[in-house]
């Protein structure tokens, strides 16, 4: 399982040029160490998320060692629900695509066996995924081969991007196979088109003036449609569509004010880098630069400061949303910066006093 799982992990690498890949992993949810979790009735399946952090200069063993040992010290949290890992990790969506390994062995006679005590004459069994791709993994019993299956959405992936995927898989596993000393670089196979092949040939997009012409637009719809309904959720806070809305539309005026504008979105293409710490505060600041018409960059804070000082001065950043905490770390000198925890701007998010 660890082996196809890194291939699985190297593969999505791949095609999404991203170094660090999560992806979701059934597992059974019967640990042995609980006494009859064999026979208990109901359904205990559980979908966990699975990281692969790839080292291109890596040997190939020393990646399924270190995910061996990952995935061993998680063993005794598989009962965690999706939910609350996603929340405790601070992402809505952790993975669109699901690793399925059937490591229970199959019992070919003990099935006929049942099929004729049951009067049972033969069955069906029909599969489907919500997610974008799953890939099922039968690894056979005795000297039947291992197959892999590989499931998509052809809304969201066609068919041939599904098969190219499923190829590119099957070569590094091959690789893994062949070579003692491969390194994960060795995986790299070229793929059978460019990226940009991959893509529908006709994208439409929208203006930021029409519907779901801009993600602030989608979040101006969605409080006038649904105001109620929950919009971002952070540790213990939760604001609704209405409440995320107006905190954004209040922050936005500030900018608007620092950035020189008379309304928010009136004509600004300036830059302003956001320089925070991650809470549902951060969010708020990227729809209210959006709003304002300016583009926003973020930085990492845990690059090295003097790193995100040359960005923000590259980018001639026009102003730098910060917290108390990273004021002094990543701010350069004479840069105009708004302080987001200073009371005074708090107060006008928490519409306490006028903005």
């Amino acid at each position: 399982s660890t082996v196809v799982s890194a291939a699985w992990g190297l593969a999505l690498r791949a095609v999404t040029g991203r170094d660090d890949v999560v992806f979701g992993s059934t597992v059974s949810g019967r640990s042995p160490e609980v006494e009859g979790a064999d026979r208990m009735v109901g359904l205990a399946l559980n979908t966990i998320p699975v990281r692969v952090r790839v080292r291109p200069g890596e040997e190939i063993s020393a990646l399924l060692g270190r995910l061996f040992r990952e995935q061993g010290s998680l063993l005794g949290h598989h009962q965690l629900g999706l939910g609350d890992v996603q929340r405790s990790a601070g992402f809505a969506t952790l993975f669109d695509t699901l690793y399925v390994f059937r490591n229970t062995p199959r019992d070919e006679q003990a099935r006929r066996d049942t099929f004729g005590r049951s009067g049972i004459v033969g069955f069906d069994a029909v599969d489907g995924t919500h997610y974008a791709l799953t890939l099922d993994v039968d690894p056979g019993v005795g000297d039947a081969p291992m197959a892999l299956t590989l499931e998509n959405r052809p809304d969201l992936i066609p068919h041939d991007v599904a098969r190219d995927v499923l190829s590119r898989t099957i070569t590094i596993l091959e690789v893994m196979a062949n070579s003692d000393t491969a390194t994960v670089a060795d995986t790299a196979v070229p793929l059978s088109r460019t990226p940009a092949e991959f893509a529908s040939e006709h994208i439409v997009m929208p203006r930021p003036d029409q519907a779901g012409g801009s993600v602030d637009a989608l979040l101006r719809e969605r409080a006038a449609a649904t105001p109620d309904e929950t919009a971002l959720v952070f540790g213990d806070v939760t604001l609704s569509a209405a409440e995320m809305n107006t905190r954004v539309d209040r922050l936005a005026r500030i900018l608007a004010s620092a950035l020189g504008q008379s309304v928010p979105g009136a004509g600004s293409t300036r830059v302003v880098a956001l320089a925070l710490p991650r809470t549902a505060d951060h969010v708020v600041a990227i729809f209210a630069v959006m709003r304002t018409g300016a583009a926003y960059l973020p930085l990492d804070l845990a690059h090295p400061p003097a790193r995100l000082r040359e960005l923000i001065l590259d980018s001639d950043a026009a102003l730098v949303i910060t917290a108390t905490q990273t004021r002094d770390l990543v701010v350069p000198d004479g840069q105009v910066c708004l302080v987001l925890d200073d009371p005074d701007v708090t107060g006008v998010l928490d519409g306490q006093s006028p903005a």
